[in-house]
């Protein structure tokens, strides 16, 4: 999923959602769908209904925090924020279409906005931040299983139970306290979704993620996903929002 500088800056220079909010809201959204749900989904069913919102969950928390970390390194380069290494707009537009990479881009936006390197990859939050950017990459992004995952095959199972609701929320929590600290650090008010629960109305927006065992279409008020039971695996994810 990739997020665009200019969506993010619009969706505030308007008044429009903005895309980190957006799609942060819908993972914190996912969950909480979850876990209301659970008692209606038959037993056995249960952790593949787990796959497929922790999936989709994960992959729009590695969206929010891209399209954040696109935001202050657009509001750095225009000196709305702090600007520790004189980043250009030129050089920014530059840089945000060049690191593709996440977990670099977040690396650079805290030294850019902080002058310093709070973020550490081997210690918390941010350490749950990789790991769910690491999760995207390696289960949804990719082609990581040929068909659905089944019980049927152990190893596969296995494998594909990482995904679940817990890593979802461990996801959310860490996107949370990651971007809190940079802020923190500038002397900001953090964005509202990096502080609170959710629970916001949304505007008419639709997102659909398609991933190697997974097709899932998000709605304002529809929120049920479930792993596609007869799609062709797609080798990668994309995303499309329509406002």
């Amino acid at each position: 999923m990739s997020t665009s500088r200019e969506e993010s800056a619009e969706g505030r220079s308007t008044g429009r959602l903005g895309l980190d909010q957006a799609y942060f809201r819908l993972a914190q959204n996912l969950v909480r769908d979850y876990w209301e749900k659970e008692s209606e989904i038959p037993e056995d069913r249960r952790p593949l209904a787990q796959i497929a919102y922790a999936a989709a969950s994960i992959a729009l928390v590695c969206a929010a925090v891209e399209a954040q970390a696109n935001y202050l390194l657009v509001q750095s380069a225009k000196g709305e924020l702090p600007n520790m290494i004189g980043l250009s707009v030129g050089g920014c537009d530059a840089l945000i279409n060049s690191l593709t990479n996440l977990r670099a881009k977040w690396l650079f936006t805290c030294v850019a906005v902080t002058g310093r390197q709070l973020l550490d990859p081997g210690s918390p939050p941010f350490q749950a931040l990789c790991e769910a950017i690491d999760t995207r990459n390696n289960y949804i992004a990719h082609a990581k299983f040929k068909e659905q995952p089944s019980p049927s095959n152990p190893t596969q199972w296995e494998e594909a139970t990482k995904l679940n609701i817990a890593k979802a929320e461990a996801a959310i929590d860490a996107g949370q306290k990651t971007v809190c600290a940079i802020y923190a650090e500038m002397g900001k008010t953090p964005p509202v979704w990096a502080t609170s629960e959710g629970g916001e109305s949304f505007p008419s927006q639709s997102v659909t993620i398609y991933g190697p065992t997974l097709r899932l279409s998000l709605t304002p008020g529809a929120m049920g996903v479930e792993a596609a039971q007869d799609a062709a695996p797609v080798a990668g994810a994309e995303e499309n929002v329509d406002s």
